[in-house]
């Protein structure tokens, strides 16, 4: 489940939790991994930093890492609980990656988790270490470090180590060039297992889909996003966005308190700031023939209902 506001206790809470602050784009999830969910969630990190990075070939390198770095999690969890941080931060020209996963882990597995990591920020040639380690555990089925070597030799990314009590984070980090990044980077996403909203611009029309069930475990990834579309129309100067509501099963009253939040800060606007809000429904769903009719009528001069 995605909930950014109430990120797991452990060690990476602490700077977790700061890095949102600055990051542009985030997702965190809290879950019981398998190795069946594994791929689920590789191919998920994939689509979410290929779309806001517009870069292939980047989104293949993280979504290697955030795999390694799961089964990790998966093989050496006591407690069968592990978390997953995916972080963007633009810099000038830049941008910063983390990608960062925590769980409970035995004394000894601890210890070889930072022994690998301490022996590749020492290593003066990633790749050659990675080599030898193949060598030296090609016979080995279980606890060869490959995984983790393989982070920084092939998806060219710095690995870190924290450990805090009987909590393992494993952290991993890239800079990558920013020029090929595309307006696309500037817009929201959403991805969960029960919850989506997908943003797209075309032309001077931001449009928003939302799947699934927005309810408390969507809410405040749905208020940022709100925030964050209510942003960018203001700072692109759009005329209009668009939020597809034809694909969402249910929202409950705090994330639909979240779209009356998004139309009353657009009502504080200056006319000249404003744009219009067109809402897409399903007229089949009785919710949501009732609760946008709502919002059309709270604020009439900027919301019409297409269905």
């Amino acid at each position: 489940m995605t909930d950014p506001a109430h990120p797991p206790p452990g060690p990476a809470t602490p700077s977790a939790a700061s890095a949102t602050r600055t990051e542009q784009a985030y997702v965190e999830l809290r879950f019981c991994p398998s190795p069946e969910l594994i791929p689920v969630v590789r191919r998920f990190v994939s689509a979410f930093y290929e779309r806001l990075l517009s870069q292939p070939e980047v989104a293949s390198r993280l979504a290697l890492a955030a795999h390694e770095l799961l089964e990790n999690t998966v093989q050496y969890s006591v407690d069968g609980v592990s978390s997953i941080h995916l972080g963007v931060t633009p810099r000038r020209g830049t941008v910063d990656i983390s990608i960062r996963t925590w769980n409970r882990a035995s004394e000894r597995d601890r210890a070889n988790a930072q022994a690998i990591v301490d022996e590749l920020r020492g290593s003066r040639d990633t790749f050659s270490y990675y080599q030898e380690l193949m060598r030296k555990n090609a016979r080995r089925r279980n606890g060869s470090g490959l995984g983790l070597a393989r982070i920084c030799a092939e998806a060219d990314m710095r690995l870190g180590c924290e450990i805090s009590d009987d909590e393992l984070c494993l952290v991993a980090e890239a800079v990558i060039d920013g020029e090929a990044r595309t307006t696309a980077l500037e817009l929201p996403q959403i991805a969960s297992p029960t919850f989506t909203a997908a943003s797209t611009l075309a032309g001077d029309v931001l449009r928003v889909r939302l799947t699934g069930n927005a309810d408390l475990g969507a809410k405040s990834a749905l208020q940022g996003m709100l925030d964050r579309v209510h942003a960018e129309a203001v700072r692109m100067r759009l005329a209009e966005v668009v939020v597809d509501f034809t694909g969402l099963e249910f929202m409950n009253s705090s994330c639909f308190r979240s779209f009356v939040g998004w139309l009353s800060d657009l009502q504080d606007l200056p006319p000249e700031q404003q744009y219009q809000v067109r809402l897409l429904a399903d007229a089949t769903v009785l919710w949501q023939r009732r609760s946008l009719h709502a919002l059309r009528c709270f604020a009439h001069d900027l919301v019409r209902i297409e269905s």
